[in-house]
């Protein structure tokens, strides 16, 4: 019974992890875009 939950916490936390994994690759690909954007823009309105 304990191996059982265990098992499934462990299945669990392994789904999370793939998820965080995931959100993070998209956020660094966005990340990236901005930045090609930035370096693609002359002027940085928010620059003094």
């Amino acid at each position: 019974m304990a191996f059982e939950a265990e098992k499934k916490a462990s299945i669990e936390l392994m789904e999370q992890k793939q998820a965080m994994e995931k959100n993070l690759v998209s956020m660094a690909r966005e990340i990236e875009k901005i930045r090609v954007d930035i370096a693609g823009s002359d002027h940085r309105p928010w620059a003094a």
